[in-house]
C-alpha cells in the first residue's frame, strides 16, 4: 500500500487572507513559461501582417491562459505534496512542448502545438479533480471548473482531428468556453473561491515582470543584430527609458495596493492584466523594430502600429487593473479623476497619432512615446499624491 505521507490529500489554504509569497517551484515555472512567451513574440520583429498579429494574439492568450489556470490553483491549495510538485513538472513540460511547436503554427503545422497545449488543460483538470476528491468544502466551486474547462478540452482534443481553419474555429470555442467558465464563480458567493490578496497580485506582477524582461532581451538582440550607429544606441536607451517608466507605473500602483485589495474570486483583476502585458510585449516588438529600422526613413505601418497598439492596450489593461485593485473607502470622486487620468492620455496619444505620424522616423518615434508615458506617469502620480493629501 503506497505511503500516504509521500502524496497527502490536497487542502484548501486556511485563510485567503494569510501572508502567502511566491514559491521556490512557481518561480521555476515562470522560467519555463517566459520561454514560451518568447517564442510567441519573436515573429512580431519579422515581416508584419495582421495574420501575423492576430496569430500572436491568440497564441500570446493561450499561454497567458495556461499559467494563469496554474496561478489560481496555486493561490487557493496548499502545493507541498509530492503529487502536485510531479504535476507541476509535467506540465512545464508541457509548456516545453508549446515553445518547441510555437513557430510552425504559423505555417500550418498545428498538431504539436495542439497537443502540448491540450496536456497543459488535461493536468490542470487532474489538479482540480483531486481538490473535488479531497475538499469537501471546495466541491461546488470545483465542479463548475470541472464542467467548463472540461468542456473546452473536449473541444479542443476533437480540433487534433481536423485541420485550419476548422481546427481554429474549434480552438476559439474552447477558450471562450475557458475564459467565461470564472465568471460562473464570479457571480456565485462560495467562501471557497475568494483568493489571497497578497499571492495573486505577486504572482501577475510576476508575470508583468516577464514580459518586462522579454523588452529588454529584445532590445539587446535588436541592438547586436544591426550596425551599431548613434541613432541606433539612442534608440535602444529610449527604449529602455520606456520599459523602465512601464515597470516604473505599474509596481507603483502595486505598492500602493498590495494587501489591501478585496478581490473575491478575482477575475476582474486577473483578466484586466491580459491586455496590460499584451500591450508591453507589443511596445517591445515596436521598439525593437525601431531599433533595426533605417533610422532615415519613415516609420513603417506596422511599426507604428506595434507601439500605437501596445501603448492604447497598456493603457486600457491599466485603467482596469487600477478600477479592479481599488480601495472599498475610495470614493467616487477618485473613480472619477482616474478615469480623466487615462482619457486624457489616450487622446493626447490619438491627437499625436493623427497628426505626427506622416512626420516620424523611428527615433523621434520612440522619443513621442516616451513623452507620452511620462505625461501619463505625471498625471497618474499626481491624482494619488491629491488623493494622499486629502486623506
Amino acid at each position: 500500500m503506497a505511503d500516504r505521507s509521500l502524496l497527502p490529500a490536497p487542502r484548501l489554504r486556511p485563510s485567503p487572507w494569510e501572508e502567502l509569497h511566491t514559491t521556490w517551484l512557481e518561480l521555476f515555472y515562470d522560467l519555463v513559461v517566459v520561454v514560451a512567451v518568447t517564442q510567441v513574440a519573436m515573429p512580431l520583429l519579422g515581416s508584419l501582417s495582421g495574420a501575423a498579429i492576430s496569430l500572436f494574439f491568440g497564441l500570446f492568450l493561450l499561454v497567458w491562459w495556461v499559467w494563469g489556470g496554474h496561478t489560481v490553483y496555486t493561490t487557493r491549495f496548499e502545493t507541498d505534496d509530492t503529487l502536485y510538485v510531479l504535476l507541476a513538472f509535467a506540465q512545464m513540460l508541457a509548456i516545453v512542448g508549446l515553445a518547441v511547436a510555437i513557430p510552425q503554427v504559423g505555417f500550418g503545422n498545428t498538431r504539436g502545438f495542439g497537443i502540448a497545449y491540450l496536456a497543459c488543460r488535461l493536468i490542470l483538470l487532474v489538479l482540480l479533480a483531486r481538490a473535488w476528491y479531497y475538499v469537501v468544502e471546495t466541491r461546488q466551486l470545483m465542479r463548475i471548473y470541472l464542467i467548463g474547462f472540461g468542456a473546452g478540452a473536449g473541444i479542443w482534443a476533437a480540433s487534433l482531428f481536423v485541420t485550419p481553419p476548422a481546427q481554429f474555429v474549434l480552438w476559439g470555442i474552447s477558450l471562450t468556453i475557458d475564459l467565461l467558465t470564472p465568471w460562473v464563480v464570479w457571480g456565485t458567493v462560495l467562501p471557497s473561491s475568494e483568493v489571497n490578496p497578497t499571492h495573486i497580485p505577486e504572482r501577475f506582477a510576476t508575470f508583468t515582470i516577464i514580459v518586462l524582461g522579454l523588452s529588454v532581451i529584445i532590445i539587446v538582440n535588436s541592438l547586436t543584430s544591426t550596425r551599431i550607429a548613434l541613432e541606433t544606441a539612442m534608440g535602444a536607451v529610449v527604449g529602455f527609458l520606456i520599459t523602465a517608466c512601464l515597470w516604473w507605473t505599474y509596481y507603483q500602483h502595486l505598492d500602493r495596493t498590495i494587501g489591501r485589495m478585496h478581490l473575491r474570486s478575482g477575475q476582474p483583476y486577473i483578466y484586466s492584466h491580459f491586455p496590460l502585458q499584451l500591450g508591453i510585449v507589443l511596445i517591445g516588438a515596436g521598439i525593437g523594430r525601431s531599433i533595426t529600422a533605417n533610422q532615415h526613413a519613415h516609420l513603417s505601418l506596422g511599426t507604428f502600429a506595434l507601439l500605437l497598439g501596445g501603448f492604447g492596450a497598456w493603457l486600457v489593461g491599466g485603467f482596469l487593473v487600477h478600477l479592479a485593485s481599488q480601495d472599498p473607502k475610495d470614493t467616487e470622486r477618485n473613480y472619477y479623476k482616474m478615469t480623466l487620468v487615462y482619457a486624457i492620455t489616450a487622446s493626447v496619444a490619438i491627437v499625436v497619432a493623427l497628426f505626427l505620424y506622416p512626420l516620424l522616423t523611428p527615433l523621434p518615434s520612440l522619443v513621442v512615446l516616451l513623452a507620452l508615458i511620462i505625461v501619463h506617469m505625471w498625471f497618474d502620480a499626481r491624482q494619488h499624491l491629491t488623493r494622499d493629501v486629502s486623506l
